[in-house]
């Protein structure tokens, strides 16, 4: 492995005798726990499988990784576990084996899932990788339904379009990864209730998507999230006591929970259930409360990913 902090000098001729043949089709940016790496790129072998560059990712990951020339074999250190693989040869570590694209090793992503837990998003032209310690919260509270009082007299009702929502949250809060046959329902009204100061009073801000417009038994895969500014939204609903164990994806705190419903058909229990899928935290100063229904949880992982990457 050449590069920081320790460079190899390769003799003429061994890189081209010891690498795989690889056909580079379409480099993609990577990003890693919400950094991008300019030093490299997400690269695709011969086969098209996605290759990624094995020092470069693991110490941003916060690993160390040695290399001895003597035997091309590579040390890749983490929570005092030490990894070894040598170019081109197989590993029980992941299936294929690590490669050399030009003076830099290459493995696939499934090495970054089994030694640090990784999870992938691949968007056009850039590839995300997070760390994630999940924690499915099964004990989970709805809250109490109900209206939140606002003064007419010193509060006023508005309505904001999407470019003014964005402006004033300070990013797109949408996911980038999305899973399909989940379609995002165009909307260009967001209510708001506002100080007569000028002020914002209650901001709560929906972003739906669902594979079918009218799917009130839960048929299909559905995804709703609550946005807003500086905190969870303060409405009737928080699923989660503050005490209870959070996961962790690219070092934010997130409770996620996990839980079947009865699904209903023409107001009766028809004995069959449908997942659901829940998640509240802040990002980026921006309150998520996100509920999905029939995703698996990779979906759901992947879509929390996307957007706190």
């Amino acid at each position: 492995e050449a590069g920081n902090p320790i460079h190899i000098e390769v003799p003429e001729g061994m890189v081209t005798t010891l690498s795989l043949p690889v056909m580079i089709q379409k480099p993609a940016e990577l990003i890693v726990n919400g950094k991008l790496l300019t030093q490299k790129s997400a690269e695709f072998d011969s086969a098209g499988n996605l290759v990624l560059p094995l020092r470069l990712v693991s110490e941003t990951l916060g690993a160390t990784v040695t290399w001895k020339d003597e035997n091309m074999e590579i040390h890749v250190i983490y929570k005092e576990r030490d990894h070894k693989m040598n170019i081109n040869q197989p590993t029980s570590l992941f299936a294929g084996m690590p490669i050399l694209i030009g003076e830099t090793t290459y493995v696939s992503f499934e090495f970054f899932e089994k030694a640090f837990g990784c999870v992938l998003v691949e968007e056009e032209n850039r590839i995300k990788l997070s760390t994630a310690s999940i924690n499915l919260i099964q004990d989970y509270d709805q809250g109490v339904s109900g209206k939140l009082y606002f003064n007419p007299e010193t509060t006023h009702d508005e309505i904001w379009n999407f470019e003014k929502v964005v402006a004033y949250l300070g990013r797109d809060p949408r996911p980038s990864f999305v899973p399909e046959g989940a379609n995002y329902f165009e909307n260009d009204t967001f209510g708001l209730i506002m100080n007569n100061d000028g002020t914002v009073a209650y901001d709560n801000f929906y972003f739906s998507y669902a594979e079918f417009e009218e799917d009130y038994d839960h048929n299909g895969k559905s995804l709703q999230l609550s946005t807003s500014k500086g905190r969870i939204s303060p409405s009737c609903v928080k699923y989660f006591a503050d005490n209870q164990k959070k996961s962790v994806i690219n070092g934010c705190d997130v409770a996620i929970g996990h839980f079947k419903n009865q699904r209903f058909v023409d107001g009766k229990e028809s004995g069959t259930f449908y997942e659901t899928y829940i998640a509240e935290f802040i990002h980026q100063n921006i309150g998520y409360k996100v509920e999905a229904h029939n995703l698996t949880q990779e979906e759901f992982i992947k879509i929390l990913v996307s957007i706190l990457s």
